[in-house]
C-alpha cells in the first residue's frame, strides 16, 4: 500500500516545469480607497476553461472581465507561466466588457493578470483568481502508475503498469486528443538500479523490473513527463 500510494502522481515536467511553488497574488497599492483600487467588477466578471487540446498542447479560454469604470481603456490579458515568460492576449471591448476567447499554451501559469492602460497612459494591474495549474491538472487526471504481481502465488512485485486513463471527471471530459510526449522512469531500492527506461505516453505499457521486489521493501520511483521536444 505504501509503494502504490507512493506513485500516483509526476512531479516534474520539462520543458515546461510542473513545481509546488506557493501563488503569491500581488496588487497595486495606493492612496485611494479598497474599493476604489480595483477596477474589476468581479460579480459581472467570468473566467473559463473550454477545453483542452492534448495534441497541439493548448487550451480554449474564455475570459470576459467586467470594469468598475470605463474610459478608453487599451486592456491585456497577461499569463505568467513557471519560468516567469508572459504570454500577452489583447482583450475586445464588447457586450459592456472586455473579453479574451481564443487559445492559450497549455502550461502551468503562477499568475493571471489584466493590464488597463488609461487614455492618459497610466496603466494599472489587476490580479485574477482563476485556475492556475492547467497542465498539472490534466496529467493528474490522465497519467496513473502501479505496481502489479506476474501471478497470485507470490507476494513479491515485479512489474510496474502505465496507462493513461479515460477521462474521469468532468473537468477531463474537456480534453481531445491523445497526450503526446514520453514518461521517464527510474525504480531504485537503496543503492540498485531495478529500472531505468522511457515509454510514449499515448498506449499503456509495462516496466519490468530486474528482479522481483521483496515484502515491505522500500524502493523510490523518480519519473518525469517530456514533451514539445524532438522524441525520435
Amino acid at each position: 500500500m505504501v509503494l502504490v500510494s507512493s506513485l500516483y502522481f509526476l512531479n516534474l515536467i520539462k520543458p515546461r516545469t510542473v513545481s509546488n511553488e506557493t501563488t503569491v497574488h500581488e496588487y497595486v497599492v495606493n492612496s485611494s480607497s479598497s474599493e476604489e483600487e480595483h477596477y474589476i467588477d468581479l460579480s459581472h466578471s467570468s473566467f473559463e476553461t473550454k477545453s483542452y487540446d492534448l495534441e497541439n498542447l493548448n487550451v480554449t479560454v474564455d475570459y470576459q472581465c467586467a470594469l468598475k469604470v470605463y474610459h478608453n481603456q487599451k486592456v491585456e490579458l497577461v499569463f505568467v507561466d513557471e519560468n516567469h515568460q508572459n504570454y500577452i492576449y489583447p482583450m475586445i471591448f464588447q457586450n459592456e466588457k472586455y473579453v479574451y476567447q481564443g487559445t492559450i499554451p497549455l502550461l502551468n501559469y503562477l499568475k493571471t493578470k489584466m493590464t488597463i492602460e488609461e487614455e492618459n497612459q497610466e496603466k494599472r494591474v489587476e490580479y485574477i483568481e482563476s485556475n492556475q495549474k492547467l497542465l498539472n491538472q490534466v496529467l493528474q487526471y490522465k497519467i496513473y502508475l502501479r505496481f502489479e504481481n506476474l501471478d497470485d502465488n507470490h507476494i513479491g512485485l515485479k512489474r510496474l503498469r502505465y496507462y493513461p486513463q479515460e477521462n474521469n471527471s468532468p473537468e477531463m471530459e474537456k480534453v481531445k486528443g491523445e497526450l503526446p510526449g514520453r514518461l521517464y522512469v527510474q525504480v531504485i531500492s537503496g543503492n540498485e538500479q531495478l529500472a531505468n527506461t522511457n515509454i510514449p505516453l499515448n498506449k499503456a505499457s509495462y516496466i519490468p523490473l530486474k528482479r522481483r521486489l521483496e515484502n515491505k521493501e522500500v524502493i523510490t520511483i523518480k519519473s518525469k513527463v517530456v514533451m514539445g521536444e524532438n522524441l525520435l
